[in-house]
């Protein structure tokens, strides 16, 4: 449900300060370069204007021919609603979205500092059991998803810290287990 009255509010944003005001109505309706539009889209986060920059992801995906694109705005959604709207169950379903799609390694826009495919496999699978282990508290979850990313990414540069999350979760099921 909350989900439901952020997508309509977010909705209602964008037609309120998009297309009822005629410069950045011309704007969005022109805009059929999505590289700009991404980095637009990163000026907004910048100034502080998240519902304009959750617009500027949502348009990204809906109307991109990019794969790369379109998944990195997943995993800036997903960063968002875990950061800004702490719905940590909607940044889960960008997380998994990028997790369960299979897209192109396309080359990267230029002139955009965005994350390769492999890269955005990595970090959403670890994100999720970040997610899961320190906002949600479901240890369990936790651990199926750090394991899972230590089987598929043995060597990653994050792999230190899911050991030691994975150190803890057990501390922490040893304890529960005993009591």
């Amino acid at each position: 449900m909350l989900r439901l009255c952020i997508n309509i509010f977010l909705v209602a944003s964008l037609f309120s300060v998009s297309f009822f005001n005629k410069e950045n109505r011309v704007k969005w309706k022109d805009k059929l370069n999505y590289n700009s539009l991404y980095l637009e889209s990163i000026s907004y986060l910048n100034n502080d204007n998240i519902e304009l920059y959750v617009l500027s992801l949502n348009n990204i995906i809906s109307s991109s021919k990019n794969n790369l694109l379109i998944m990195n705005s997943y995993y800036d959604l997903g960063q968002i609603y875990l950061s800004r709207y702490k719905d940590y169950y909607l940044a889960i379903e960008n997380f998994n979205y990028i997790l369960n799609n299979s897209f192109s390694n396309t080359l990267k826009p230029l002139n955009l500092d965005i994350k390769n495919s492999i890269e955005l496999k990595e970090k959403s699978l670890f994100m999720i059991g970040y997610i899961y282990h320190n906002h949600i508290g479901n240890l369990t979850l936790a651990q199926k998803f750090y394991t899972l990313f230590l089987d598929r990414y043995p060597n990653n540069e994050l792999s230190s810290s899911v050991k030691y999350e994975i150190d803890i979760i057990n501390r922490g099921l040893q304890k529960f287990n005993k009591e």
